[in-house]
């Protein structure tokens, strides 16, 4: 539990850094060396969340577990990709319809975040989780597929 807290702390302050460099570099194209000392403790933020997120996905001691849950660990990031594929087509509507700015684009660049730190953090286990995600395409069109056809069969689209 306490290293939840301190991964949460670790990225509120890296929030703030975010915040106080894009400050540092408003009208700038070159930093300035305070500029450079904030992304420099920014770089180990990152390091250091990068770590309790492996010590985390480490933990699960994959080797240990019975074989079912497994396989819903290792199902994550192939629907984090079937997620990211679908939000990629949501934005590019949103894209196109001029509503990219609205909620609802903010949602989705909040799954595709959330995704893709999914798939992230699984891919850095020292366990290596096999690389299904070079493969899946196939599977991602069949997932689509069959969610359409089940939001077409309870949902009275007429368009």
């Amino acid at each position: 539990m306490t290293m939840n807290r301190n991964r949460q702390r670790l990225v509120e302050k890296l929030q703030s850094l975010d915040a106080r460099y894009r400050q540092l570099m408003r009208g700038r194209t070159v930093p300035s060396p305070k500029a450079l000392r904030v992304r420099t403790e920014m770089q180990t933020l990152r390091s250091q969340i990068d770590a309790i997120d492996r010590d985390a996905a480490e933990r699960l001691a994959l080797e240990k577990a019975p074989a079912d849950e497994v396989l819903q660990v290792i199902a994550i990031p192939l629907l984090a990709d079937v997620m990211n594929d679908i939000i990629a087509s949501v934005d590019g509507m949103l894209m196109r319809h001029g509503c990219q700015e609205t909620v609802f684009g903010d949602y989705v660049r909040t799954i595709r975040r959330a995704t893709m730190a999914m798939v992230d953090t699984l891919a850095r286990t020292e366990d290596r989780l096999p690389d299904l995600l070079s493969a899946d395409d196939t599977l991602v069109d069949a997932i689509e597929k069959k969610l359409m056809t089940f939001i077409r069969q309870h949902v009275n689209i007429t368009k």
